[in-house]
C-alpha cells in the first residue's frame, strides 16, 4: 500500500550491470562509478541516483544571500593525505552517511549515522537538527577542470533539513540485529521518485543488484553489489553482499536489479585507507581487501523487511511497499 508513488520496481530491469570480483570493502579492481556514466537519464539506476542523497553537517554546507548553498571550505581526499595518484584524490570530502528518499519527504538511512547507545533518540533529533540532506552532490560529466568548483555551490532545491527522526534503531548490548533511522525533511523533495522499499522473502542466493551513495562523503557513486544469504539471524538482520564500500556508504541504498531498496550498508571491515609507508611523502592508499589490507567482517546490508516489521503503521503507510 502506498501514500506516495515510488519508482516502479517492474518498469526497468538494467542489463548491463558490471559483476564484481571478490569485493568486500574493495577488493581488485574499483568498480565505483561517477553518476554521468549512468546516463541518459532515463536509465533505471540514474534516477534512483538521484533520489539517493548525503548527509552532511551544518556548517560544512552554509546558506547564501541568494537562496542557494555553498560548501565551506571543501578539502579533497589528497588534502586529507591520500596519496595524489589514488582515485578521487581531487575530489572534495563532504558528506559523513548517504540516504535514500522513500516517501516525498522521508529518507531512510543507517541509525549509527544519527544515534548512539549513550544519547538515545534524543541525541539522534540533536543531529537530525544539525544534518542536511544533500541531493545531485554528484558529476554530471567527465573531467571537470575544477571538480571542487563545480560543485561548490548547491542550488537550494537540492538541500534540505532534517527536522525530525521518526523511528530508529541502532546495535547495542552486543547484538547488533537493527540498524536503520527514518528522517522526515523539511518540505516534500520535488522531481525526485521515491525508491519502494522491499517486504519480501530473502533475495536469491548471489543476485547481482547495486549500490548507491557517497563513499568517504565523495561524490556520489554508483557501484555493484552482489547479495548472499543473512548474515547469523541470531545476531544480524542483515544480508551479507560485497561491493566496493568506504566510511560514508553507510545509509545509503542496495537495490535489487530492478531497483526495489532491499537493503542499507550497516557494517563493513572498516579498513578505508592503508599508510604507504614507501610513498615519498607518506600518504594513505585505498585499502584493497587481500592486497595491502585484511578484511576480516564482510559487508552487512541491513534487511529493509525487517524495518518494515518494527516502525509504526502509520509510517509505513507513506511508504511504497514491494515485494519484487
Amino acid at each position: 500500500m502506498s501514500a506516495a508513488c515510488a519508482i516502479d520496481p517492474a518498469e526497468e530491469v538494467d542489463d548491463d550491470l558490471d559483476d564484481v570480483d571478490g569485493k568486500g570493502d574493495v577488493y581488485g579492481s574499483d568498480d565505483r562509478k561517477e553518476r554521468y556514466q549512468f546516463l541518459p537519464t532515463s536509465t533505471l539506476r540514474y534516477r534512483l541516483a538521484r533520489s539517493s542523497g548525503m548527509l552532511a553537517m551544518r556548517g560544512l554546507v552554509n546558506p547564501r544571500p541568494d537562496g542557494n548553498y555553498e560548501l565551506f571550505e571543501p578539502r579533497t581526499l589528497a588534502q586529507g593525505g591520500v596519496c595524489a595518484d589514488e582515485r578521487f584524490a581531487n575530489q572534495p570530502k563532504v558528506g559523513y552517511c548517504s540516504a535514500t528518499l522513500i516517501a516525498p519527504d522521508l529518507v531512510v538511512t543507517s541509525g549509527h549515522c544519527v544515534m548512539n547507545a549513550i544519547s538515545g533518540l534524543t541525541g539522534a533529533q540533536h543531529k537530525c537538527e544539525s544534518t542536511y540532506m544533500v541531493f545531485d552532490f554528484a558529476y554530471e560529466f567527465s573531467s571537470p577542470s575544477d571538480p571542487v568548483g563545480v560543485l561548490r555551490v548547491l542550488p537550494k532545491g537540492d538541500v534540505f533539513q532534517c527536522v525530525e527522526v521518526l523511528a530508529a534503531e541502532i546495535p547495542e548490548n552486543g547484538q547488533p540485529r537493527q540498524d536503520y533511522a527514518i528522517l522526515r525533511l523539511d518540505r516534500p523533495v520535488p522531481n525526485r521518485t521515491p525508491a519502494a522499499v522491499y517486504d519480501g522473502q530473502d533475495i536469491p542466493y548471489n543476485t547481482l543488484g547495486f549500490q548507491i551513495g557517497h563513499p568517504s562523503g565523495l561524490p556520489q557513486k554508483i557501484t555493484p553489489a552482489r547479495i548472499y544469504e543473512h548474515l547469523d539471524p541470531a545476531r544480524y538482520s542483515a544480508y551479507r553482499y560485497r561491493a566496493d564500500i568506504l566510511g560514508g556508504n553507510s545509509g545509503g541504498g542496495v537495490f535489487t536489479p530492478n531497483g526495489t531498496l532491499v537493503g542499507i550498508p550497516t557494517r563493513y571491515s572498516g579498513q578505508d585507507y592503508v599508510l604507504d609507508t614507501t610513498a615519498r611523502p607518506e600518504c594513505y592508499r585505498t585499502a584493497v581487501c587481500g592486497v595491502n589490507a585484511e578484511c576480516p567482517i564482510p559487508p552487512g546490508a541491513y534487511d529493509t523487511a525487517a524495518m518494515l516489521d518494527r516502525i509504526p503503521d502509520d509510517l509505513k503507510r507513506e511508504l511504497t511497499i514491494s515485494t519484487k
